[in-house]
């Protein structure tokens, strides 16, 4: 019996690859081998095997450096340069003994027993997008462990309670005041199978040490933290504009009950015969803006100074003018909407400035062209 596995390749084309039960089986054999090793050779092979593993070869800048010197080779003396090891024993006689009895067939042992290289019928994979994310798909977060961990309980934990476990990356923050890096009480832990991920990320409850272990697949945490920081620039951004709001509030301070609202427009009124017939009524009263174009049924009129908009309404007969022989209804815009109008009047008159300091009000000549009435909204400011 075998399955077939449909797997995408990086061109896009799909191909089969067959896993038999022979595989399976051998598999199985080479995790019977070596758990009849003695826990010292166990650990020693873990360790020795990681540093020769994909994922450890692949970021050890000093192990690339080593490896790419002598065919591969790098002397038992040097690796017991790393605590890691060196914390489990000191003697390169077990450790050679300890590889040699690896069932998994990584790491090679020199004839003179002083050297070890990742063994030339098992080379590294090419680590291009589709492997990255094949690594990412047998890849969990875990989150709750205690800040003052080591690697080495961490590594004990998953090798003791899961099987199949290929490496775990404690994940650390540095503290600039400190100038330390600590440990922030997660970790990655990529399993050798997709479903072995799963299985532990799917498990209804985990503990370590009494505590729950938050768990997510590593491609589900990306996308959460993804969420995070848009939903935090959003924030941010929104922080800002309020307080460029509120400085120009401040800075602009536009005239209150300055605002009224019209009704009633008809036919070719226009923006001019509006403005004019106010002059008519009141000379005093200066028009700023005045929100409107020809054909629309109604429109905004923001005065310079404060109470104008109530001024003229104490001029009109129930708050009704004639333009060109229309009725205009006025109201004044007051509360709520007032705020509302006037902020956005204010975050027209910064995106105006802003456009200025880009270059916009400029032509193809570097001179600056003449202003082309447009202003807050769809309105058009009328020169006094």
């Amino acid at each position: 019996m075998s399955e077939e596995v449909k797997v995408q390749t990086e061109n896009g084309d799909k191909k089969e690859e067959v896993v038999t039960d022979k595989q399976e089986e051998s598999n199985e054999e080479a995790k019977q081998e070596l758990n009849n090793l003695t826990k010292l050779e166990q650990d020693i092979i873990r360790q020795i095997e990681y540093y020769f593993s994909e994922n450890n070869l692949r970021r050890d800048k000093f192990m690339i450096q080593k490896i790419s010197e002598n065919e591969g080779w790098i002397d038992i003396s040097t690796l017991l340069t790393f605590n890691r090891l060196k914390a489990i024993t000191e003697d390169a006689k077990a450790i050679a003994d300890a590889m040699d009895k690896s069932p998994n067939g990584t790491v090679q042992v020199s004839e003179d027993r002083e050297k070890l290289r990742r063994h030339p019928e098992n080379p590294l994979p090419e680590f291009n997008e589709t492997r990255r994310k094949e690594v990412q798909s047998r890849t969990a977060y875990a989150k709750g462990f205690p800040l003052d961990s080591t690697l080495s309980q961490l590594i004990d934990y998953f090798n003791n309670n899961f099987e199949n476990v290929e490496q775990v990356i404690m994940r650390k923050y540095f503290c600039s005041k400190e100038k330390k890096h600590f440990f922030k009480g997660s970790v990655f832990v990529t399993f050798s199978k997709r479903e072995y991920a799963e299985e532990f990320v799917n498990k209804p409850e985990l503990k370590y040490k009494e505590k729950n272990l938050l768990r997510y697949t590593q491609s589900k945490y990306i996308e959460i933290k993804k969420q995070e920081r848009e939903e935090f620039g959003k924030k941010k951004k929104a922080k800002k504009d309020e307080a460029e709001l509120a400085e120009l509030k401040e800075q602009f301070a536009l005239p209150k009950a300055a605002v009224v609202h019209f009704t009633g427009a008809e036919g070719d009124m226009s923006r001019e015969d509006i403005k004019s017939r106010i002059g008519e009524i009141d000379s005093s009263l200066e028009v700023a803006f005045i929100h409107f174009q020809k054909g629309d049924k109604e429109g905004d009129l923001r005065f310079n100074k404060e109470n104008a908009g109530s001024q003229l309404l104490e001029k009109l007969d129930d708050g009704k003018m004639k333009v060109n022989e229309t009725e205009l209804k006025f109201t004044l815009v007051e509360g709520e909407d007032e705020e509302k109008f006037l902020e956005k009047a204010i975050s027209d008159m910064k995106q105006r400035r802003s456009n200025f300091q880009k270059g916009k009000g400029k032509n193809n000549f570097g001179r600056k062209r003449k202003h082309d009435g447009r202003n807050e909204g769809n309105g058009k400011r009328v020169k006094t």
